[in-house]
């Protein structure tokens, strides 16, 4: 029972004290380039090119300097519009949405721009590309500011020959398929656009083009064909909530619920798959935040607490999520630029933060490090862990060590008593379980001694705590104590002890170096 005690002590401790590492990412500003400092999207291309789409040009970055393409009237093949708002790659271009009436075809290889009018028949105004994207079967769909729903259609062999044929441009079909309607996601399987009227959700089949109800509260429980990324979570798709703030979605009993949380979220947030991280950004003071996934999934309460990253020097809304080949995530912002996030940075966690921690040890299967009198955590999948749920009232130790040693874990706990007695307790750890090994009370003086663990070249523990000096044997049972001739004086601490080849004790401590 007191093994099991102490070691759901030790796991509360875990409870109480999740980490949270503060980031401070890279900018990538006008200073070093940048053209302008609102990013609407961000590509990498087959070739490892980042392509950055600002209200000032079209930004290519090549991991030291920008090369900025920006609109020229005396120039037919620059870009139609500086303010490019959105791409998708194709081959050798770049198709590209911008804030004007043309659709921009760029080859990368000339570095010409090659203009599609979209101000087509049955639109009474354009004003600007919302979003370009390409669908399953190589069609191009495009959402314009002022709600439209566009198809553009490209001939046989379009891309391969546009470069010497540029008269392939005047056999580019745009069609008007829908009005007053935005456009939200692709289905799951790629067959449906997810559209909004404004009021409600609707479905329109790309072969057919025929537009259907669809219900986004069933959406996950009734039709695979949409089902969220990532499971169970919904971030994309706005029910309740304003458009420009809202809370992340959890499914529960087949039925889309709002996760409770003490602020609001700005509206777009991004999912790392590959981190397991979602991230989200706070409406009130634009702090972005990252969520491991099962802590939304499984919270009462959103809390920053939560929040496994966090970035407190954004200062802006941020406008695009990107994440490279190489892992580094870039996140546009709308004004300051780019913030760069290497993958390095989410390796890097800190614990206990403001907090002193002086030596640290593996313990239990590598699952935690001990520090101190602290339990800090490197895995919250441990399922021990996660069920328990408050802490112990009354926990009496002290100071804790663990050592591993030819195939043998032991933990050793000081437990304070009255006065100056303290009691050493020592616990084995076999097949997942601590095993209470003895316990030995004595005198002590409480000052900065540490608790060390150590194993004899005679194969018996030993133990050294303030003025104290502990032999155990495991195969007997028995202990021995011996204080009155290790120091000088009886205020002492204890901070490390070693054994020589010849079985030689030395201790260092406040009064010195003893030898034993």
């Amino acid at each position: 029972m007191r093994a099991c005690f102490y070691i759901i002590v030790l796991l509360a401790l875990l409870i109480q004290t999740q980490a949270q590492t503060s980031i401070i990412p890279e900018k990538l500003t006008i200073e070093d380039g940048l053209a302008q400092g609102f990013i609407s999207t961000i590509h990498q291309d087959r070739e490892g090119f980042l392509w950055l789409g600002t209200k000032n040009g079209l930004n290519r970055y090549d991991g030291r300097q920008f090369e900025v393409f920006t609109h020229n009237i005396d120039d037919p093949y620059s870009i139609s519009n500086d303010w490019a708002t959105s791409m998708v790659e194709e081959g050798d271009f770049l198709v590209i949405g911008t804030r004007g009436t043309d659709l921009n075809l760029f080859h990368k290889q000339t570095k010409k721009f090659y203009r599609i009018p979209l101000d087509v028949e049955g639109i009474e105004s354009f004003s600007e590309v919302n979003t370009v994207v390409k669908d399953k079967t190589g069609q191009y769909w495009i959402n314009t500011a002022k709600a439209q729903v566009l198809k553009v259609t490209f001939p046989d062999q379009f891309w391969e020959n546009l470069p010497i044929q540029e008269a392939l441009l005047g056999e580019v079909k745009v069609d008007l398929v829908l009005k007053d309607h935005y456009y939200e996601n692709f289905s799951n399987d790629g067959n449906f656009l997810v559209v909004y009227n404004g009021k409600t959700h609707e479905q329109l089949n790309i072969h057919t083009l025929v537009t259907s109800a669809f219900s986004v509260d069933q959406a996950d429980t009734n039709d695979p064909a949409f089902e969220t990324s990532p499971p169970n979570l919904m971030l994309k798709m706005y029910l309740s909530a304003p458009y420009d703030r809202f809370n992340p979605y959890r499914l529960e009993d087949g039925k889309w619920k709002q996760i409770p949380a003490d602020f609001f979220f700005k509206a777009n947030a991004y999912y790392d798959a590959a981190a397991g991280l979602v991230w989200l950004q706070r409406y009130s003071d634009n702090v972005l935040l990252a969520f491991e996934l099962n802590a939304l999934l499984t919270t009462e309460q959103v809390t920053e607490k939560q929040a496994a990253y966090i970035i407190k020097n954004v200062d802006t809304t941020i406008r695009h999520f990107y994440k490279d080949r190489s892992g580094i995530l870039w996140v546009g912002t709308a004004g300051v630029g780019v913030l760069k996030i290497s993958p390095r940075k989410l390796v890097v966690k800190n614990y206990f933060t403001g907090l002193p921690i002086g030596d640290v040890i593996p313990f239990i299967d590598d699952e935690f490090l001990l520090s101190s009198n602290r339990l800090i955590p490197l895995s919250m999948d441990n399922p021990t862990v996660a069920t328990i749920k408050a802490w112990i009232e009354g926990a009496a130790f002290y100071k804790f060590s663990w050592m591993r040693e030819s195939g043998q874990q032991w933990l050793g706990i000081i437990e304070k008593n009255r006065g100056d007695t303290v009691k050493l307790i020592v616990f084995r750890y076999q097949n997942q379980q601590l095993i209470e090994e003895f316990t030995r009370s004595f005198s002590a003086t409480i000052r900065d001694s540490k608790l060390n663990i150590l194993k004899g070249v005679d194969q018996k523990l030993y133990f050294s705590f303030s003025n104290c000096f502990i032999q155990y044997d495991p195969i007997t049972k028995t202990s021995k104590l011996f204080t009155s001739n290790l120091f000088q004086e009886d205020e002492v601490s204890v901070w490390d002890m070693t054994q020589t080849d010849n079985g030689d004790f030395w201790i260092g401590s406040s009064q010195g170096l003893v030898h034993v």
